[in-house]
């Protein structure tokens, strides 16, 4: 049973309306202890209606944010809904229950019918804090008062409004952000939606109220002289004249593209305007770089056919940050034909992850509804029979590049993937690049339903078959009918009992989903129910139960409807267990009340009072059998302390411990959310402990038991009681951040003081800060050089200052004061940086510095570590004296060549990423880097300080030399280890070094190739899984693929890549070389079934 309610006069509790599902785990078991022979009292309070005289005052102006300063004690009415008739405020349509606090305390100022008290005329607006007259803030004259302008919504046609009211000619351009500055006041406009044609802005479509601050107030520049001309567009940002950012002219100046929706249409209407023929490439997420100033287009919508990109449909309010721009490449060459697939990264030729060729450039597909019938359409186009599953998340790894396809929905019966139904954009990341395994060995039929682990074939975890393998079930609502409608598919008759959580123990199935069971409660059979993959997370953190289980033909444990007290400490209290289909469940304690518990105590023959109790009594092993019951009612019931008493539980002594409140008659501990010294203050007043105060957060002393009668507490530190401060009743909280406090203590440290632990010496060590009189470690959430700086500095030791993170110098203990530090380096104390709490934080992640430190390096330097030779390696640059890797995110070729050339060694690098020569250690210096190739140093390229990596990430450099003194000719092959000369292991010559060929692709044509380079006629086999065994060196191709077009050299294969073909074919982001097809066969030798084996092919002379 879960959320129930009962009205108090039902005779039994199965009578009371609730509901079997349930969203509850046993923590929140509901109990009763009955009161045996007692009166029960109950206090009714009513609102007093107060009817006003006749008035004057029939406008006001609504202010809201604590406008006239914030309130105290309580907070009575929220969401307040008037439709302006009533004759009292009590009257409109209002919550008692809110979550606020008196930061947002509304206010009114009353307009008089009177021509005299107006401060303006309605409608006017006039232009704030610019540096002129036609620039500035927007302010407008609603109901005798100026207010600003809320910027959601503001754009161009907005801006052009003002300008035109005004009589401002020109140009004129949208600001937001509180750009001229924050106002004060009410804020009287928002979501403002004009044409551009009105004559006034209040003309426009707008919303009175708003959701807005002052940091978002509208302003407008006026009388621009235009930049460019209107709808001109232009590329920034990339290599050549040919790609880069695409910027568009509108209102007289230069703005950003959101790539919303951006896809290969748009790239050629982009194309088409500049006038650059050939095959169009779009790009997202700020290819080329993050531009600045206005995004003005959102939403784009093309048919491909436009001549202007204004021309395309699209939304000027967008919600987009410049994190998002659009960008194209014109003009470029086709790396492969359009529709083509291939398979990358499966351990054979029958499975990987998808690619598709669309708009001339491999892409991978995002896994947004793929399924089965996806992967038979990709099967049949490879030419692979049997079954095909659909694989997803990034099953065969995460690819780079463009994701080509999303939401593809096949019928299964089509030709090629393309013919499916899908969409060009998407919002998808390569976690999510989708998959197939063709040829595979069905593991069960769809549907078909197990039981696992039991002790015998009636009982077990439930299992079912989806796509062919095996699931476990994740159910929200696991209740005695969908027990049933499982025993009764296996045939199994009798008593079916539901067993959530690990039961049976948990599933060894390696899948990274579950199924997710919903039943309506009209279903014959369990098949019927609608079923679906989700992740495992989800289903273990907001259903509350994973691997559910049946008990089938169970002997009835109990009658049904009957219910007992089970754990307390005699026969009138206990946790409520009621019997349902045979078995004995627990009640979910959401919504569960004294009303509720007299119920209780009236089907037992007690006396007809109760105190509810909520996970009192201990959690029950058992099902949760009943949930949401709907009735209210007055609370009944004897106290077991006084309401408002406090006390302090768990210290070494009577002036610290965990606080407990007495509320509704039961004491019950306070959540740590937002704990902080003045609530602190208010409970050591409210005991009459004299001296200072500290607020202890994380059940510092121990986790409580019972209900948390407190969440959220905001008190001011000048109230008597702790119930008279802003807080909410409800919690989102477990005992685990129970709140305590010491009282009368003696403050550890003055607030704002800093100190170093556990260095070597006085200037190393640990970060700790003292708050509210406590020393308190710093996370490392966000820990650079400008941090580290302000902790020097605030010391007063001057010199160099490193950052370090992730308990560099030991994990501290106690408290963790700050979560989050942003300081700009000017700062002279660390509290002047912006900070935040300690969310999700552990010592672990404790930072430090070194200050005064001496340079190990000369800044902007930069070193190659790890390699083989000195023109390769980790890439380490040197920042604030001190040696720092960089994060191989977004890590290209542009990157590597930049590293090169500030190295002296060539124009010319192959990137690698995930640690390809060894992780380093320290610091992260540079992240999410994107040079363009030109520049004379790393650190002139676009980066970040700040990071979300490890050192596996770390990004290395292989730099190639214009030299002739090389080991080979380029393009050369051999063959190495064969019986004979007609025999061997591949081996290519790039960049003057012998490397082997990786067999990913390696078929029929790509050895007709080879055979036709060394002059050899005749039949060419290929042979894979080193035949002619390993290798050494360098891999210097992969995912060679020829298709017979006239080329005669392996090496012009790989050259069809142009400039990306080293890239390519060495580093483990690989692109496939695709030449033009040829005739040959294949065949599967010496394995056991159709996915294994040696994979040989057997060509014709060509």
């Amino acid at each position: 049973m879960d959320d129930v309610h009962c009205d108090g006069t039902e005779q039994a509790l199965v009578n009371c309306q609730h509901t079997g599902d349930h969203n509850c785990n046993h923590n929140e078991d509901a109990g009763v202890r009955c009161i045996v022979n007692s009166i029960s009292t109950s206090a009714y309070f009513t609102s007093t209606a107060i009817t006003p005289t006749a008035s004057p005052i029939n406008n006001g102006t609504p202010y809201s944010n604590a406008y006239y300063g914030s309130g105290t004690g309580l907070i009575v009415m929220d969401d307040v809904r008037c439709d302006g008739t009533e004759e009292a405020l009590v009257n409109c349509q209002h919550t008692s229950y809110h979550n606020c606090d008196h930061t947002e305390d509304a206010g009114v100022k009353c307009i008089i019918n009177s021509t005299s008290t107006s401060d303006c005329t309605y409608g006017s607006i006039h232009l704030v804090g610019g540096s002129n007259a036609t620039e500035g803030r927007v302010e407008v004259c609603i109901n005798g008062v100026w207010g600003t302008v809320c910027d959601d919504f503001w754009g161009p046609p907005d801006a052009a409004v003002v300008c035109r009211q005004l009589g401002i000619d020109g140009d004129s351009i949208a600001r937001t952000n509180a750009y001229f500055g924050a106002g004060t006041g009410p804020i009287n406009m928002d979501n403002v939606q004009c044409t551009g044609n009105e004559g006034f802005l209040v003309n426009c479509t707008y919303l009175s109220i708003h959701n807005c601050f002052n940091s978002e107030d509208a302003g407008v520049s006026c009388g621009i002289q235009p930049s460019c001309n209107y709808s001109d567009i232009r590329l920034v940002g990339g290599s050549n004249d040919n790609e880069g950012r695409v910027e568009v002219c509108l209102f007289g100046s230069w703005s950003t593209v959101c790539d919303d929706s951006w896809g290969p249409p748009h790239a050629a209407v982009v194309c088409r305007q500049l006038g650059i023929n050939g095959s169009s490439i779009a790009y997202a997420e700020a290819y080329f770089g993050a531009g600045t100033g206005p995004i003005n287009m959102g939403n784009v919508q093309c048919t491909g056919n436009e001549e202007l990109l204004i021309s395309c449909r699209f939304s000027s309010n967008h919600y987009c940050s410049h994190s998002s721009d659009a960008g194209v490449a014109c003009g470029a060459t086709p790396r492969c034909n359009y529709s083509d697939i291939h398979l990358v990264g499966g351990s054979n030729d029958n499975e990987g992850r998808v690619e598709v060729c669309i708009n001339g450039a491999w892409g991978t597909v995002c896994d947004d509804s793929w399924d089965n019938d996806d992967a038979v359409v990709v099967c049949s186009q490879l030419g692979i029979d049997g079954v095909a599953v659909a694989r997803t998340n990034a099953y065969f790894g995460a690819g780079t590049g463009p994701i080509n396809m999303d939401n593809v929905q096949c019928t299964g019966n089509e030709r090629l993937l393309v013919n499916c139904t899908y969409l060009s954009t998407h919002d998808c990341g390569h976690s999510e690049d989708a998959g197939v395994t063709c040829g595979a060995t069905p593991q069960c039929n769809d549907t078909d339903i197990r039981l696992a682990n039991g002790s015998n074939d009636n009982e077990g975890r439930v299992e079912m078959c989806i796509d062919d393998r095996w699931l476990t079930l994740c159910s929200s609502t696991w209740t005695v009918y969908e027990a049933a409608l499982v025993c009764k598919q296996l045939g199994i008759n009798g008593v079916s009992v539901p067993r959530s959580s690990t039961y049976f123990s948990s599933s060894t199935v390696p899948s990274d989903h579950l199924v997710h069971l919903f039943c309506a409660g009209n279903e014959d059979n369990f098949t019927q129910c609608t079923t679906g993959l989700i992740p495992y997370w989800l289903c273990v953190h907001f259903y509350g139960s994973f691997n559910v289980g049946v008990t089938c033909d169970a002997q009835p444990e109990c009658n049904n409807t009957d219910i007992r007290l089970v754990g307390g400490s005699n026969d009138n209290e206990g946790r409520v267990e009621v019997c349902s289909n045979g078995t004995w469940g627990t009640i979910c304690g959401s919504s569960w009340d004294n009303d509720d518990a007299i119920v209780v105590c009236r089907q037992l023959g007690l006396e007809s009072t109760g105190i509810h109790k909520i996970g009192y009594f201990g959690s029950g092993s058992s099902s949760i059998v009943m949930a949401n019951v709907q009735y209210a009612g007055a609370t009944c019931g004897a106290t077991s302390c006084n309401n408002s008493d406090i006390r302090l539980v768990g210290g070494s002594n009577a002036n610290e411990g965990r606080i407990e409140v007495c509320i509704n008659g039961a004491w019950g501990t306070v959540c740590d959310d937002g704990w902080g010294a003045p609530d602190a203050a208010v409970v050591c007043n409210q005991l009459g402990i004299d001296g200072g105060s500290i607020a202890r957060t994380r059940a510092y002393f121990g986790a409580g038991t019972g209900p948390i009668n407190m969440d959220d507490v905001e008190c001011t530190g000048n109230e008597g009681f702790l119930i008279n401060c802003t807080y909410l009743f409800i919690h989102n909280c477990g005992h685990s951040e129970d709140a305590g406090v010491t009282c009368g203590a003696q403050p550890e440290c003055n607030n704002t003081d800093i100190r170093l632990v556990g260095g070597s010496n006085a200037n190393e060590g640990r970060v700790e800060v003292c708050v509210n009189g406590v020393w308190g470690t710093v996370c490392s959430h966000h820990w650079t050089y400008s941090e580290a700086a302000v902790v020097c500095k605030q010391l007063g030791i001057n010199g160099i200052s490193v950052p370090r993170d992730v308990s560099y110098f030991g994990s501290g203990t106690g408290p963790i004061s700050i979560g989050t530090v942003y300081c700009t380096g000017n700062e002279d104390n660390l509290t002047q940086c912006t900070l935040t709490s300690q969310f999700f934080c552990w010592h672990f992640y404790d930072v430090g510095v070194s200050c005064d430190s001496q340079p190990e390096c000369n800044d902007t330097d930069i070193r190659l570590v790890g390699g083989s030779n000195d023109i390769e390696g980790r890439v380490e640059v040197c920042i604030n004296g001190t040696w720092g890797t960089i994060c191989g995110n977004s890590w290209d070729s542009n990157d590597a060549a930049v590293v090169c050339r500030q190295l002296g060694l060539g124009s010319n690098g192959i990137p690698y990423s995930s640690a390809y020569y060894g992780s380093g250690t320290g610091l992260i210096a540079m992240d999410d880097v994107h040079c363009d190739g030109t520049e004379e140093a790393l650190i002139n390229c676009q980066h970040d300080t700040y990071h979300n990596c490890d050192h596996t990430e770390d990004a290395g450099v292989r730099c190639i030399i214009n030299s002739t003194s090389t080991n080979c000719t380029y393009g050369s092959i051999r063959l190495v280890d064969g019986s004979n000369d007609n025999e061997g292991r591949v081996e290519v010559c790039i960049n003057g070094a012998w490397g082997t060929v990786c067999d990913d692709l390696w078929g029929v044509n790509d050895a007709a190739v080879v055979c036709n380079q060394l002059g050899i006629a005749g039949t060419s086999i290929a042979r894979t899984n080193a035949y002619f065994g390993a290798g050494t060196g360098p891999i210097n191709m992969d995912n060679v693929h020829k298709e017979h077009d006239g080329k005669e050299d392996l090496s012009q294969c790989y050259d069809t890549v142009a400039v990306d073909a080293t890239y390519s074919v060495i580093t483990p982001q690989v692109t496939t070389v695709i030449c033009e097809e040829g005739d040959g066969g294949y065949e599967n030798m010496s394995g056991g079934q159709g996915n294994e084996g040696v994979y040989e092919t057997i060509a014709s002379e060509i």
